[in-house]
């Protein structure tokens, strides 16, 4: 059994020999990889809250060392990271969407949800409401970023063809409007 005093002479020699030490971790687990790996995996199965709660900590503290780590191993493995995504996205929908809500227009849920309020639930051009599969779309200037309303997707789709130019969808109207009879069906082409 160690002592104290025998534990105290360690912290002070790995705080003195830090990087040596790590080195030597470092050879030996790659020399020992399989070993190594049931160890964890071992530790794991043990407690695997613990272990969660490690890696999480570990990821707060050390933000950036993380996100090289995530992105390195996304490269290395481009299907699973598909796989995985896609996976989280379904299972996490309703969270997906506010990050993307926040990220993408800087909205909360909150805000996003007055402005549906204050549009009546609708498309802000058709007044269609959103759909099973299709909720309401953030429209924003995509010059300066800024929020506009919230529309249908196929209004949203439809600024988007027309590059968000007036004039095209003015003259699309006008075309629309030519071949438009009284009885407000298309007329025939002569």
């Amino acid at each position: 059994m160690r002592t104290e005093k025998r534990r105290e002479q360690d912290r002070e020699y790995y705080k003195k020999n830090r990087e040596r030490v790590l080195e030597v971790q470092r050879a030996y687990s790659l020399a020992h990889l399989d070993k190594k790996r049931e160890y964890d995996r071992a530790r794991y199965i043990a407690n695997p809250e613990k272990k969660r709660q490690q890696a999480r900590e570990r990821a707060r503290n050390n933000p950036e060392e993380n996100r090289e780590r995530s992105r390195a191993w996304c490269e290395a493995h481009p299907e699973r990271y598909k796989e995985v995504s896609h996976r989280w996205n379904v299972a996490n929908a309703k969270k997906k969407r506010e990050k993307d809500l926040l990220k993408n227009y800087g909205l909360t849920v909150a805000q996003f949800l007055e402005m549906s309020d204050s549009q009546g639930g609708v498309c802000a051009i058709c007044g269609d409401g959103p759909r099973e599969k299709h909720p309401l779309h953030v429209d924003h200037d995509h010059a300066t970023g800024k929020v506009r309303a919230l529309l249908c997707w196929h209004c949203n789709a439809m600024l988007g063809i027309a590059k968000d130019n007036p004039e095209i969808l003015r003259t699309a109207a006008d075309y629309l409007e030519r071949f438009f009879s009284a009885n407000g069906s298309l007329s025939e082409v002569v």
